[in-house]
Protein backbone atom coordinates (compact mmCIF):
# COMPACT_ATOMS: atom_id res chain seq x y z
CA UNK A 1 0.00 0.00 0.00
CA UNK A 2 2.63 2.25 0.48
CA UNK A 3 4.12 1.90 -2.99
CA UNK A 4 0.34 3.10 -4.33
CA UNK A 5 0.27 6.12 -1.72
CA UNK A 6 4.29 7.12 -3.26
CA UNK A 7 2.81 7.04 -6.54
CA UNK A 8 -0.30 8.90 -6.15
CA UNK A 9 1.50 11.94 -4.40
CA UNK A 10 4.16 11.63 -7.49
CA UNK A 11 1.20 11.52 -9.41
CA UNK A 12 -0.96 14.09 -8.18
CA UNK A 13 2.32 16.47 -7.72
CA UNK A 14 1.45 16.69 -4.15
CA UNK A 15 4.77 18.24 -2.45
CA UNK A 16 5.65 15.35 0.05
CA UNK A 17 7.80 12.55 0.58
CA UNK A 18 7.81 8.99 2.17
CA UNK A 19 10.18 8.37 5.36
CA UNK A 20 11.84 5.15 5.19
CA UNK A 21 13.33 3.51 8.78
CA UNK A 22 16.50 4.95 8.37
CA UNK A 23 15.08 8.20 8.22
CA UNK A 24 12.94 7.69 11.48
CA UNK A 25 15.77 6.86 13.29
CA UNK A 26 17.44 10.03 12.87
CA UNK A 27 14.18 11.73 14.61
CA UNK A 28 13.74 9.39 17.21
CA UNK A 29 15.45 6.93 19.46
CA UNK A 30 14.25 4.06 17.13
CA UNK A 31 11.56 2.82 19.35
CA UNK A 32 8.53 5.76 17.27
CA UNK A 33 7.29 3.68 14.04
CA UNK A 34 3.73 4.50 11.96
CA UNK A 35 5.11 7.66 10.22
CA UNK A 36 5.13 6.91 6.61
CA UNK A 37 5.11 10.31 4.96
CA UNK A 38 4.92 13.94 5.64
CA UNK A 39 2.96 16.23 3.46
CA UNK A 40 4.30 19.51 3.06
CA UNK A 41 0.41 20.99 1.92
CA UNK A 42 0.43 25.17 1.51
CA UNK A 43 -3.25 25.14 4.01
CA UNK A 44 -1.92 22.22 5.75
CA UNK A 45 1.51 19.83 6.85
CA UNK A 46 0.24 16.14 7.68
CA UNK A 47 2.17 13.45 9.35
CA UNK A 48 0.86 10.33 7.68
CA UNK A 49 0.78 7.11 8.41
CA UNK A 50 -0.70 4.65 5.60
CA UNK A 51 -2.57 1.27 7.29
CA UNK A 52 -5.16 -0.71 6.60
CA UNK A 53 -6.09 -0.85 10.64
CA UNK A 54 -3.99 1.80 13.04
CA UNK A 55 -3.31 0.10 16.52
CA UNK A 56 -3.07 1.83 19.77
CA UNK A 57 0.16 1.87 19.83
CA UNK A 58 0.53 3.50 16.18
CA UNK A 59 -1.46 6.24 17.63
CA UNK A 60 0.46 7.15 20.43
CA UNK A 61 3.79 7.27 18.11
CA UNK A 62 1.72 9.20 15.47
CA UNK A 63 0.95 11.47 18.26
CA UNK A 64 4.49 11.38 19.53
CA UNK A 65 5.57 12.49 15.95
CA UNK A 66 3.31 15.86 16.65
CA UNK A 67 5.56 16.73 18.99
CA UNK A 68 8.81 16.05 16.87
CA UNK A 69 7.94 18.37 14.00
CA UNK A 70 5.33 20.60 15.84
CA UNK A 71 1.74 21.21 16.37
CA UNK A 72 1.39 22.81 13.24
CA UNK A 73 1.70 18.94 11.87
CA UNK A 74 -1.30 16.99 11.62
CA UNK A 75 -1.02 13.32 11.99
CA UNK A 76 -3.34 11.36 10.28
CA UNK A 77 -3.53 8.11 8.30
CA UNK A 78 -4.62 7.32 5.43
CA UNK A 79 -7.86 4.85 4.24
CA UNK A 80 -7.32 3.61 0.96
CA UNK A 81 -9.28 1.66 -1.37
CA UNK A 82 -9.50 0.98 -5.02
CA UNK A 83 -12.10 2.55 -7.09
CA UNK A 84 -12.75 2.30 -10.76
CA UNK A 85 -10.41 5.35 -11.94
CA UNK A 86 -7.90 3.89 -9.58
CA UNK A 87 -7.00 4.57 -5.54
CA UNK A 88 -8.79 6.58 -3.64
CA UNK A 89 -6.89 8.26 -0.42
CA UNK A 90 -8.41 9.63 2.14
CA UNK A 91 -6.93 11.72 4.79
CA UNK A 92 -7.93 10.87 8.63
CA UNK A 93 -7.26 13.05 11.57
CA UNK A 94 -5.32 11.03 14.61
CA UNK A 95 -6.03 12.91 17.75
CA UNK A 96 -6.05 11.30 21.58
CA UNK A 97 -9.04 10.71 21.86
CA UNK A 98 -8.74 7.76 19.05
CA UNK A 99 -6.68 6.23 21.78
CA UNK A 100 -9.95 4.87 23.29
CA UNK A 101 -11.64 4.05 20.02
CA UNK A 102 -9.73 0.71 19.27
Amino acid sequence: MRVHFENWLKETGQNGRMITPVERAKYSDNRLSALDAVIYAEEERRLVTVRRTITKLQIHDMLQWQEIFGAHYLPCTVWAWKGSDGWIWEYQPIVSDSLGSR
